[in-house]
């Protein structure tokens, strides 16, 4: 998935930790932050697959061997996040090959108001925030997605599973651009099982393969 460039914004939003080496030279040096798919186009053989959509950004994936079906909660706890980031990148490899991948993309706001929002919700520090203006470049590309989503999954992985038609339709959602989502997990209420409803609202982020340039 590739925005309308006349739908983006012009100036994009960052939460930047100077506290971490890598940031703060690229902030200092390069005054400016570039995704790791874009940096890796410089490799012909990496452009070709970027190119048609087949790049594989996975660093690791499930271990097809594992003797048992069965996990314990720990491991569930454990994995959850990566098991969420996992089927996001798999669908999105599957139906939407030439949106931005999580794993090579920079995440941004396209408001200064969805940043104080998320700096609400996520405690994150909202002086670390700073304003970028995105390189016109011909392999530049832009979603714009629900951060919502994946943040519920997050939780919800933890608790409950789901089958393949339905974690497809999850991510679907996801990567459509969609609002909100609703999902059922596994609970007890008076002493019996049940299921709970958990849903979220919307609160767009950017993923941006391309070149941000700070502006201040």
């Amino acid at each position: 998935m590739t925005a309308n460039f006349s739908d983006i914004p012009d100036i994009f939003y960052v939460f930047c930790n100077t506290a971490d080496l890598g940031c703060w030279h690229n902030l200092q040096f390069t005054h400016s932050i570039t995704s790791a798919g874009i940096a890796a186009c410089q490799d012909a053989a990496f452009l070709k697959t970027y190119q048609d959509g087949t790049a594989d950004y996975f660093p690791f994936v499930p271990n097809s061997g594992r003797s048992t079906g069965f996990t314990s909660f720990f491991s569930a706890a454990l994995t959850a996040e990566y098991r969420v980031e996992y089927d996001v990148e798999r669908i999105r490899r599957m139906e939407f090959s030439r949106a931005p991948s999580r794993f090579s993309c920079v995440f941004a706001f396209g408001a200064l108001e969805d940043c104080q929002k998320a700096s609400q919700i996520y405690r994150w520090n909202i002086q670390e925030v700073r304003r970028f203006r995105l390189v016109d470049h011909r392999l530049n590309r832009v979603a714009r997605v629900n951060m919502d989503v994946v943040s519920l999954m997050r939780s919800g992985y933890r608790k409950g599973s789901w089958t393949e038609d339905r974690s497809i339709a999850i991510w679907r959602h996801y990567w459509s651009g969609a609002e909100g989502l609703s999902i059922d997990i596994p609970a007890v209420e008076n002493d019996r099982p049940t299921r709970r409803a958990m849903s979220v609202g919307t609160l767009w982020e950017y993923l941006i393969e391309g070149r941000l340039e700070l502006i201040d």
